[in-house]
């Protein structure tokens, strides 16, 4: 695993996949190539973790000493596997695998960008590709010849559990939200490719027509994206939403701010999956996400779910008055919402995650960098 810090849907799933550890198929070990947080997360779950430092890939010395490391975990521990947790982890992965003997499958969370690292990572032998929605797995096929299986995320149905939140309305008075107003939120690391910019803009759109709207951004800055942040705030003054938007920034409690929302959007700009959209719609919530990408392999178009072209500000205005115009349909994609997410847990996720394995190494025991 490059990093243990906590930052989106591809250390979610590996936390998932420790909290499931020796409960099916496998038996796992985490190697982290940078500390951080999920290192005590997995630990705690009963997994035993390692930690080497990487650094950068351009340190020769660094390099050659993490993959032997990682060599010394893989044949001490006798483990018949190794997953490679995206592209960077692959690239130490995979040689040390090759050292020892043993196969090697990248998990693949976002789509293939072309960069060094990238294109390293492909000259990496490897038995195959594991990746989250069908989407990503024919992006990854149109630029590398090894097998790629699309393994759909899960989310915590423990956090994401409708009966154990309290009731909107509470939350927002806990808040400090606005309790009459319209609530139109958005979740996601603030970044330009999760389209945080186009839900500000159908936001303007829509105050002309119902001013009494608020909407709530939810999500920290990103490290590669340190400006992001003053430009959505600059964005808000130039479209004169005022004390319209709230930007609560990081949150961990992810999960009550949704439940305090009216509706929930996911604007990215082709989403590898969207884990956010099958935790919205485990509350129950009406759910506007951006196509192409993984969120249309969750949302059925007008049965538990709206789909708009990522990107068209007009056309997500559109779908989010809809739901505020016709509190039947929102009512009727919630509840639909709820009977689909159960089809995204974590345990379902480990399941076809140990399945895809078996397809590709008939292994028994795996360790993941």
């Amino acid at each position: 695993m490059p990093s243990a810090r906590r930052r989106g849907g591809a250390e979610e799933a590996l936390v998932q996949l420790a909290q499931h550890n020796g409960s099916g198929m496998f038996r796992f070990e985490i190697v982290f190539l940078e500390d951080g947080e999920l290192i005590e997360v997995v630990h705690a779950a009963g997994v035993e973790t390692h930690l080497l430092k990487a650094g950068r890939l351009r340190n020769a010395a660094q390099f050659v000493q993490t993959v032997s490391g990682i060599k010394r975990i893989i044949d001490l521990g006798r483990y018949n596997i190794v997953i490679g947790w995206m592209s960077k982890a692959h690239i130490y992965a995979g040689l040390a695998a090759r050292f020892s003997g043993v196969p090697v499958i990248c998990f693949e969370m976002g789509l293939p960008d072309g960069g060094l690292v990238d294109r390293i990572a492909r000259l990496i032998a490897g038995n195959g590709t594991l990746t989250c929605s069908e989407f990503a797995a024919q992006e990854q096929r149109r630029v590398g010849s090894r097998r790629v299986i699309a393994v759909p995320l899960g989310m915590d149905t423990q956090r994401f559990n409708i009966v154990k939140l309290k009731k909107a309305t509470e939350i927002r008075n806990d808040f400090g939200l606005p309790s009459n107003a319209a609530l139109i939120g958005i979740v996601g690391r603030l970044q330009h490719w999760k389209g945080m910019h186009v839900f500000l803009e159908a936001i303007a759109v829509i105050s002309k027509s119902l001013p009494e709207i608020r909407g709530v951004v939810v999500g920290g800055v990103h490290d590669m994206e340190p400006a992001y942040p003053a430009y959505l705030k600059a964005q808000v003054a130039r479209l004169g939403l005022g004390d319209r938007v709230i930007f609560a920034g990081s949150q961990r409690n992810v999960q009550e701010w949704m439940q305090a929302m009216d509706v929930v959007v996911h604007a990215s700009y082709r989403e590898p999956f969207g884990i956010v959209v099958v935790e919205a719609m485990a509350l129950g919530k009406p759910v506007v996400a951006s196509v192409p990408g993984g969120p249309e392999e969750i949302i059925r178009h007008q049965v538990d779910g709206l789909l708009v072209k990522s990107g068209d500000a007009m056309e997500l205005a559109s779908a989010i008055r809809r739901y505020l115009e016709e509190p039947r349909l929102a009512f009727r994609c919630g509840e639909e919402a709820k009977m689909r997410a159960e089809e995204f847990t974590a345990a379902r996720f480990v399941e076809r995650f140990e399945r895809a394995i078996d397809t590709l190494t008939k292994a028994s025991a795996a360790v993941c960098v």
